[in-house]
């Protein structure tokens, strides 16, 4: 093949060097099935992507695919491709994926993008820490209370009274699962929402109890270490027992030598809640080289694609016949079955069309209560008005 007949594509990306090396392998894959395509990769940090993806769109510029997340308020830009003549014209088989994670790539009743994973929500913890405590491992009926418990008597104290292990870690963006577990939620609807519910009793109750695992019983890391590297460090260290996450802490934790770790599902409140809807692949509305696009995007998504990605234990695969497969399940030391459960509790994160704008409300206005300087009715409160007004402006 000469170069003149090789046409380049770019795919955008986020994720860690872990991640990048399995681009790098999806990508080889890829171009030996279709040799006259060359993909050229963009990777950014996650806390710079969605800036910089945006920036591009502002300009009249994309990549040609790109790593997404929240298609229906995404599509609403006008940038991303609508698949569904692609989907039609290579009669491509949806019913593989998960249906209920399907539609999170919808807007306006068309398939915008496909996914890759869900982001189900598990507990990592360290066997060697409870075995030393000669405490139980937590199983799959443990509840928050237990939680609490096990957290405390998992922190451990110098003489001075300072922490060298502490029991649990979260992340605080995911406080809204907590919500969903106290039988709450932030919206009436996650894809359209026309009322706020931060006036709810179960929403102030499931951020309190957070606050007392940080503040009342100083189990938690302080504010500035609930961030997905420092857990993440903390807990690989040892000095950190049981720490929440999603599926692309695998293969960090399984590359930690002298790290003896398992999975659990998440401890229930009132109810079983976790995560629908993870990341996936979307085309870009202007791209030069459609075709080629396109044909990246199958394979992406693809079972090829999902199988390389969730044989290296970073994902949690959308389609059922990579899960059936078992391709992920019978390559890692841990109870990987773990995942497959939760997802079933799964439901669906805001993704309206101004999500960025209610979760920059939202965000600002609990940073005072993760600081312990405000109640979380306090914090609610204060961030209502702003919510309210973008609210009756999309009615």
């Amino acid at each position: 093949m000469s170069p003149e007949q090789v046409v380049t594509v770019s795919w955008s990306f986020w994720g860690s060097a872990w991640e990048k090396a399995i681009t790098r392998r999806v990508v080889q894959a890829f171009e030996a099935e279709h040799p006259s395509i060359h993909v050229e990769l963009i990777h950014k940090p996650w806390e710079e992507y969605f800036t910089w993806l945006a920036e591009e769109w502002a300009a009249g510029r994309s990549p040609d695919v790109m790593f997404i997340n929240y298609v229906p308020m995404r599509a609403a830009s006008g940038m991303l491709a609508n698949l569904e003549p692609w989907l039609a014209r290579d009669r491509v088989d949806l019913a593989d994926f998960y249906p209920a994670l399907l539609d999170l790539f919808r807007y306006q009743g068309a398939l915008y993008g496909l996914p890759r994973d869900n982001d189900t929500k598990v507990i990592y913890y360290n066997r060697r820490a409870f075995d030393a405590a000669g405490l139980p491992y937590p199983d799959s009926d443990w509840t928050w209370a237990d939680l609490r418990r096990l957290a405390a008597a998992l922190t451990l104290r110098d003489d001075r009274g300072e922490v060298v292990r502490y029991g649990f870690g979260f992340e605080p963006y995911w406080w809204r699962l907590w919500v969903w577990q106290n039988g709450g939620d932030l919206f009436d609807d996650p894809l359209h929402p026309t009322r706020s519910r931060l006036d709810e009793p179960a929403v102030a109750e499931a951020l309190e109890f957070l606050a007392t695992l940080m503040y009342e019983d100083r189990s938690t890391p302080p504010i500035e270490l609930l961030q997905t590297d420092s857990l993440n460090q903390l807990f690989r260290e040892g000095r950190l027992a049981m720490v929440f996450g999603g599926h692309g802490k695998v293969p960090v934790f399984a590359d930690t030598s002298d790290l003896d770790w398992d999975v659990v599902g998440l401890p229930r409140g009132k109810v079983a809640a976790n995560v629908l809807g993870g990341a996936g692949y979307a085309m870009s509305r202007i791209s030069a080289q459609p075709e080629a696009a396109w044909q990246l995007l199958k394979f992406l998504a693809g079972p090829k694609g999902q199988a390389l990605f969730a044989e290296s234990g970073l994902i949690t695969p959308a389609r059922r016949s990579v899960r059936e497969d078992h391709i992920f399940l019978h390559r890692q030391p841990y109870n990987s079955q773990v995942f497959l459960e939760e997802t079933t509790h799964g439901q669906p994160n805001l993704q309206a069309r101004r999500a960025d704008e209610l979760n920059a409300v939202l965000e600002a206005a609990l940073r005072p209560f993760w600081r312990g300087e405000q109640s979380a009715a306090e914090a609610l409160a204060a961030a209502r008005p702003a919510i309210e007004d973008i609210l009756a402006e999309e009615r």
